[in-house]
């Protein structure tokens, strides 16, 4: 139902509006359904609320923190738990694909942890298409701010190095195995030959292999050079890197995020381990049915987690927003989806989506 003009406003709902500020379409639409419990116009209107912040950390196989902000348009993003969520999909931001990442490195086996470390999406601007073309001026900028920041002990001695990354509207994750085998050094660490994996949702590796690889070698270059004179590394010989690329089973751009870290989960489960990641990637697309099975598995997982934040959070906003969302939900559930979608919400719905 629609707000009559005498109605009070309660104190959240001035914060909504206050947080609304910059796009007036949306403030305006929220001001006139802010009452509403089955509207779900409602919640593209307040798509640009923030409704949790967070940073994670994972003891022994992440290199520094993950975190970002997640909007209720990320929410609804990942939910599409009403009609027209189904209907009019978007993709999720890289920080949801962060939040994703930290809950599934935190669910790796600790035995299998001490062998693994990760580095952020896109760590140091690994994706960025001038980097080589500026001498990698930037990725070195952002590397020293890195180092200065977490003061990180030295990874080569773990078994595995992953660098995800999104890139051209794909995502990708590089994984080394043994960066030692091809380390020259006083005194030889490790035997046995490094490979290097290129794991993609695109059918080709060319531009991934053109922009985002070149800058993943440079970064290994600066880890040797800062731990050189603590442990006597020389240089990575990449004559001795063998390559493979495995690439992913084809989806729309909206399935893309999930479908990695789908493939994320499967190299860090239980099930496969990580020593089996080529078994653990095989696997995937084998049984279509039971890959988007599991993908579903974990936006409603991801959207469970979120939930409890929010429930246990400090922020009274919200808390206000999701339990109007919940119940717009058991409206529909109970009495089907609207009849036609608005304008002002597809509009509503292209406008505020917040910037990566």
């Amino acid at each position: 139902m629609s707000s009559e003009p005498d109605e009070e406003y309660d104190p959240v709902e001035v914060e909504i509006m206050r947080r609304l500020e910059p796009l007036p379409g949306c403030r305006y639409m929220y001001e006139g359904i802010r009452k509403t419990e089955t509207n779900p116009n409602f919640l593209y209107a307040t798509g640009s609320v923030k409704m949790l912040e967070f940073k994670k950390t994972s003891e022994f196989n992440l290199l520094g923190t993950l975190e970002g902000d997640i909007y209720m348009s990320d929410i609804r993003t990942l939910g599409r738990d009403l009609f027209y969520e189904e209907q009019i999909i978007y993709t999720i931001r890289d920080d949801m694909v962060r939040y994703g990442m930290a809950e599934i490195l935190n669910w790796q086996k600790s035995m299998n942890q001490y062998e693994t470390i990760c580095f952020d999406l896109n760590t140091c601007g690994i994706h960025l298409t001038n980097s080589t073309a500026n001498n990698f001026l930037h990725l070195i900028e952002n590397f020293n701010q890195l180092v200065s920041k977490i003061q990180p002990e030295d990874i080569f001695p773990k078994n595995y190095i992953l660098f995800p990354a999104h890139y051209d509207g794909h995502f990708y994750c590089t994984l080394i195995h043994n960066a030692l085998g091809a380390m020259k050094m006083e005194v030889p660490y490790r035997d046995g030959r490094c490979t290097m994996v290129h794991i993609g949702t695109n059918n080709s590796m060319n531009n991934y292999e053109n922009v985002v690889v070149p800058n993943i070698l440079k970064l290994l270059n600066l880890f040797t050079e800062l731990y050189a004179s603590e442990e006597g590394y020389d240089r990575l010989l990449f004559e001795k890197i063998d390559v493979v690329n495995k690439f992913l089973p084809p989806m729309q751009k909206a399935e893309r995020p999930i479908e990695f870290l789908h493939m994320f989960k499967k190299i860090l489960s239980p099930e496969f381990s990580i020593r089996n990641w080529n078994e653990a990637v095989d696997s995937i697309g084998v049984d279509m049915e039971k890959t988007l099975a599991e993908m579903a598995k974990i936006r409603e997982n991801m959207s469970l987690d979120i939930c409890a934040e929010i429930r246990e959070g400090t922020d009274e906003v919200a808390k206000h927003l999701y339990e109007k969302r919940l119940a717009i939900i058991r409206y529909e559930a109970i009495h089907g989806p609207p009849a036609g979608v608005s304008n002002e919400q597809k509009d509503s719905g292209n406008q505020e989506q917040p910037n990566e």
